[in-house]
């Protein structure tokens, strides 16, 4: 919803208008944002890793 918005300030040149929707934007990228949990090992992508899992 909020892109046609920053379109509409953009085009008025109301500055002050852009600069709080863009933070309104952020704001509410940031809150539904999905976060994906880091993965700590890369065994699998190495010669060994791949090698192991086909021994099981």
């Amino acid at each position: 919803m909020w892109f046609l918005t920053i379109l509409n300030a953009i085009f008025k040149k109301t500055w002050r208008m852009l600069l709080d929707v863009l933070q309104d934007a952020e704001k509410d990228i940031l809150k539904n944002a999905m976060k994906i949990p880091q993965r700590k090992s890369k065994k699998h992508e190495t010669l060994g890793g791949i090698l192991a899992m086909l021994d099981a």
